[in-house]
């Protein structure tokens, strides 16, 4: 299952979006992709044949394919056309799908998004970049929700909802309770805990730790905001806590992750 610090996934360096048409055969790809690429099947179906596995894409069927990979296409209709989009992640590490991987997603809403994507990106009106970049990460953000649900029952998600949604609203505030947010469900403390577990991997006061260090390692980007003051705006009172919590998931203290930080910039 994914975690939260793999949710960090907006993109950069949009090199293409195109629609592509093939004819039946095979096509080996002998070097790895030059970058990570979003592909929707439009018409055909073809065999993905990768290092340990195969996998079969048709028509209404979206592919996601990862930078340096290596594959066989074997095309068994006449044809095979897709909208594809290529891009680079803005932060390798933090690639939500860190091998090639195949999401079988049918419906027309996908294919909405690749062909308001494609029509942006060839319009070259002002701003067309930064159109294109948020929808591909509006499409990444669909799939993620959909592989989720994969993972478990939608009853249990829906029976903690509120509860997730008000840690998400709220993880910065300072006397956030897990008491109190159990209650905000229509079960007991002790089973809301067991289906957070089950769903997140992981428990509720863990996960708002680390939605709090991720919001406090933005912050140190910005050299004009002090520690002590990213503490307070991530919910910890106490400075020399939030020091260490933050030395125990990322292996090193806020100033030495500031020194760390390529990109530190002034807030304004």
């Amino acid at each position: 299952m994914s975690t939260i610090s793999q949710l960090q996934f907006p993109v950069t360096n949009i090199h293409v979006v195109m629609p592509s048409a093939c004819r039946k055969g095979r096509i080996v790809k002998t070097k790895g992709r030059h970058s990570d690429c979003l592909v929707y099947v439009t018409k055909g179906k073809t065999i993905y044949t990768f290092d340990d596995y195969k996998i079969t894409v048709k028509e209404n069927d979206m592919l996601f394919l990862a930078k340096d990979s290596i594959y066989t296409m074997d095309i068994i209709t006449d044809s095979y056309e897709v909208l594809f989009v290529d891009f680079d992640f803005l932060n390798e590490e933090n690639v939500p799908y860190k091998s090639e991987g195949f999401f079988n997603m049918a419906g027309k809403n996908f294919l909405n998004y690749f062909q308001s994507m494609y029509n942006v990106w060839v319009s070259k009106k002002p701003f067309y970049i930064v159109q294109t970049h948020a929808i591909v990460n509006q499409i990444l953000y669909e799939i993620y929700k959909t592989t989720q649900k994969n993972y478990f029952s939608t009853k249990d998600y829906d029976t903690i909802k509120n509860a997730v949604d008000y840690i998400h609203e709220n993880f910065t505030k300072t006397d956030i309770n897990i008491s109190h947010v159990a209650s905000l469900t229509d079960v007991g403390e002790g089973h809301f805990r067991r289906l957070f577990g089950k769903i997140y991997n992981t428990s509720p006061a863990k996960y708002i730790t680390e939605l709090r260090i991720n919001y406090a390692k933005e912050l140190l980007g910005y050299k004009n905001i002090s520690v002590s003051q990213i503490a307070e705006n991530c919910g910890y009172s106490d400075i020399f806590y939030f020091c260490k919590v933050f030395k125990a998931l990322v292996g090193m203290t806020p100033t030495e992750f500031r020194k760390n930080t390529d990109d530190a910039q002034n807030i304004w």
